[in-house]
């Protein structure tokens, strides 16, 4: 039989015990939460990266890239500006146009886009209009440079109209805003 000091003391460990097994319960919970959520990124971004291979192989751009929600792969596309003689048929853009289609709606809200590159600023833009929630990318846009990409594209985008490599005017300015704010309007 115990004592009222000893009760007290077994009493006391045995709630610190309890205490300190949770709290190892909940790290190795988050920690292993942390390592499915790497495998799962690593997993995306190499399906990307076969993506960009593929690109190659059909003689366009080395750029690949998956859309996935809730952990399942919606849509997937690769560079194909050369085959399509479309220039905005990035691989970012074909996946986000894949997954669009394949879920019947221009909102990929909750969704994550893996791209083996940094995306250029219009791959990011048609990410950022279909809500696209995290971008998870390989290599980086000054990666891109010292391979002799140009990324001049990034520089010009945050220029002055009046900077830019390619003119930029505004015509009818009033009757374009009327159509504007008539659709607002609706």
């Amino acid at each position: 039989m115990l004592n009222e000091t000893e009760k007290f003391t077994h009493d006391f460990l045995s709630a610190d015990m309890k205490t300190h097994l949770l709290i190892l319960l909940l790290l190795f919970r988050c920690l292993q939460s942390v390592a499915q959520t790497t495998e799962e990124k690593n997993k995306f971004m190499k399906m990307a990266i076969d993506l960009s291979i593929e690109g190659i192989k059909e003689g366009s751009a080395s750029f690949g890239a998956v859309i996935v929600r809730d952990g399942k792969v919606i849509g997937k596309g690769y560079n194909t500006t050369k085959l399509s003689h479309d220039p905005t048929a990035h691989g970012e853009v074909n996946a986000i146009r894949d997954a669009c289609k394949n879920l019947k709606t221009m909102s990929l809200e909750g969704c994550d886009l893996y791209t083996n590159a940094d995306p250029c600023p219009m791959c990011f833009s048609a990410a950022y209009w279909a809500s696209i929630k995290n971008i998870y990318y390989g290599v980086t846009k000054e990666d891109l440079d010292s391979a002799g990409v140009g990324i001049e594209i990034y520089r010009q985008v945050c220029l002055p109209y009046t900077e830019r490599s390619i003119k930029m005017e505004s015509v009818l300015r009033d009757d374009a805003n009327k159509v504007f704010k008539d659709y607002l309007k609706k």
